[in-house]
């Protein structure tokens, strides 16, 4: 068996899960005996019970892809007692009667049996010869033909299936979806809105890998101790069925344990509980983030020491660069390679499309190793953010049932109709499912991240290949990745604006600082006389040297406040009258980015900070 599915299969059920496994290919298929045109699904199906048979009274989970599901449910079906599970990919359920329609003749065997050919796109020839026999006995095996034939379904059951598959239409899939939904224990439907029928790129790979892996964990959650375990099987390809069959007793343990760890599965707490934040950031090491990565991280040290500082855990830069850069030593760092080795020198023109990958590769490492998270929440920002206090009001790590987000006030996907729709299809809902905000800043638990994450990645790695999509989005388009992956995976968020965000607020937009711990400084703050001319500015983009980082020079701090000031802003972009409020927020983030510059030291930051904390 040689597939990409069936090895990636392997892989994670040896290594993840920790579960041995067998693999049988039925009749006709890869190195078996009997030839193709000669079976009919009948011989198949009985291949797939005889071997359920054979294993005996040990439970197993069933993977499927095409026609692989198509039997899967059958065998659940006629061996309730034997399945645990089911995982169908791109599943082929009732395949033959979409056959039917689309056959040619393809004239006899040399038994004299009616041949025709299947037009598909990926065999050699363009089509698969069978005999005539296979699709008309395949309607003996029809399972949607009326409604409630899935009715004595009784395991839980799982669809992965892409919106772009041109072998299976969608509209299969969802009466499938239908039933099952009805039916099944438990049912869960994944929709991938790019990709094909095979579902054999990297990132389909992993999000089958953590279905599977959520389902094993969501079962042998709610077994009890005393029962005997269940066996682990899967049934993988049309070509191929992979059983996988975990032995008892203490295996059981490992076998639990190793799949509350896998890729997508969590315990909900990462290995700690309660209402405590591991804050993450990510940079390329360039001297405009550096400078700004030292401002904040003063700005979190000094929120530490205040009182309600110890829910916030740690804090980690995650470094999306070739090598370690100099604030390696001094800020907790963990690296990854970039995708792009010429954003070191901030040669790229996008920096931030490495961004999903680098929270990725970090989130992935933490589930191999969980003391790379040092508390049940992480919060994802950016190095323009400064911490003014501790977060406020920080929910339980085990109720949180949505993200937190914030509400964006120029974030609207549906401004770009044509563009979103590659990402979000019609039949996955309105695009006002695409909620106004960004993957910053974001709180979620690890398992959460881990639902949005591939997505987050493929979809920006998407609109960087569409230049069209680019040069509609613009510098946002990393943000519109995030969302559209968000709404896919059903990562809804609840989205907080001020004075209620307990996240940020965004000078000069706002103008109270409300229940948020941090200012968020991506919009320059300026003050405008009545001449237009500046009576006061501070823009980050002005800070690019790295000599503005080996000197950290303090923020001038806006005059005292005069009537008759006007300020632009997102909200107001040809200006409006200063408020008094405004002028406060734009004060209270000039003071503390200074206050942050002079925790770490000034240009004294090497000697401040040293070289003693973790990097992570």
């Amino acid at each position: 068996m040689h597939g990409e599915k069936a090895r990636e299969l392997q892989l994670f059920c040896t290594r993840q899960l920790g579960c041995n496994y067998w693999a049988l290919e039925y009749q006709g298929h890869g190195d078996s005996t009997q030839n193709f045109e000669e079976c009919t699904l009948t011989t198949w199906l009985d291949d797939v019970l005889q071997l359920l048979d054979t294993i005996g009274s040990q439970r197993q989970f069933l993977v499927g892809s095409s026609m692989g599901a198509w039997l899967a449910l059958h065998a659940a079906l006629r061996r309730p007692h034997l399945v645990q599970g089911l995982l169908l990919l791109a599943p082929a359920v009732d395949i033959s009667q979409h056959w039917q329609a689309v056959a040619q003749p393809a004239g006899v065997d040399a038994a004299g049996h009616d041949l025709v050919l299947l037009p598909s796109a990926y065999v050699e020839g363009g089509g698969i010869r069978v005999r005539r026999q296979l699709l008309e006995e395949g309607s003996a095996h029809h399972l949607l033909l009326h409604t409630g034939q899935l009715d004595s379904l009784t395991c839980p059951a799982t669809i992965m299936h892409s919106v772009q598959d041109d072998v299976i239409p969608l509209q299969l899939v969802q009466r499938l979806a239908d039933e099952l939904q009805r039916s099944s224990r438990a049912f869960h439907l994944e929709l991938v809105p790019d990709g094909n029928h095979r579902l054999s790129r990297e990132g389909d790979l992993r999000l089958m890998c953590r279905l599977l892996g959520q389902l094993v964990q969501q079962t042998l959650e709610g077994m009890a101790l005393s029962l005997l375990p269940p066996a682990l099987a899967c049934a993988a390809v049309a070509a191929a069925w992979l059983v996988l069959s975990m032995h008892r007793s203490a295996a059981y343990q490992a076998c639990a344990a190793a799949a509350a760890a896998a890729p997508g599965t969590s315990t909900g707490t990462s290995g700690h509980s309660g209402s405590t934040v591991h804050v993450l950031f990510t940079s390329n090491g360039t001297p405009y983030l550096n400078r700004q990565t030292l401002i904040l991280y003063g700005t979190y040290r000094l929120a530490r020491r205040m009182p309600g500082g110890d829910t916030m855990a740690a804090i980690t830069r995650i470094l999306h660069r070739t090598q370690d850069d100099e604030l390696s030593p001094y800020v907790p760092t963990y690296r990854v390679d970039p995708l792009r080795p010429a954003c070191d020198t901030g040669a790229c023109p996008y920096p931030a499309a490495d961004r999903p990958n680098a929270v990725r590769r970090f989130l992935d490492a933490a589930k191999r190793d969980p003391a790379l998270v040092k508390a049940p929440l992480l919060l994802l920002i950016e190095t323009d953010f400064v911490f003014v206090r501790p977060l406020q009001g920080i929910p339980n790590a085990e109720t949180l049932a949505r993200p937190i987000g914030f509400r964006y006030l120029n974030m609207n996907a549906a401004a770009a109709p044509v563009v979103m729709r590659r990402l979000y299809p019609p039949g996955f809902g309105p695009l006002s499912d695409l909620q106004p905000t960004g993957p910053s800043p974001v709180l979620a638990r690890l398992d959460q991240w881990m639902t949005v994450a591939d997505r987050w990645e493929g979809f920006t790695a998407q609109l960087e290949a569409d230049e069209h999509a680019k040069s509609v989005l613009g510098h946002m388009r990393e943000m519109y990745a995030f969302v559209a992956a968000a709404a896919v995976a059903r990562f809804n968020l609840e989205l907080q604006s001020p004075p209620d965000s307990m996240l940020m607020i965004q000078p000069p937009v706002h103008d109270g600082l409300g229940q948020a711990a941090m200012l968020h400084y991506t919009w320059a703050t300026r003050l405008l006389f009545p001449n237009g001319t500046d009576a006061w500015k501070f823009e980050k983009r002005d800070y690019t040297k790295q000599q503005e980082v080996d000197e950290m020079p303090l923020v001038p701090l806006p005059p005292p406040f005069q009537e008759g000031w006007t300020t632009p802003s997102a909200a107001a972009p040809a200006g409006r009258s200063t408020t008094r409020g405004q002028y406060d927020m734009m004060v209270l983030l000039a003071e503390t980015m200074n206050r942050g510059i002079e925790e770490v030291g000034g240009p004294r930051w090497r000697e401040v900070l040293g070289r003693s904390h973790d990097a992570g």
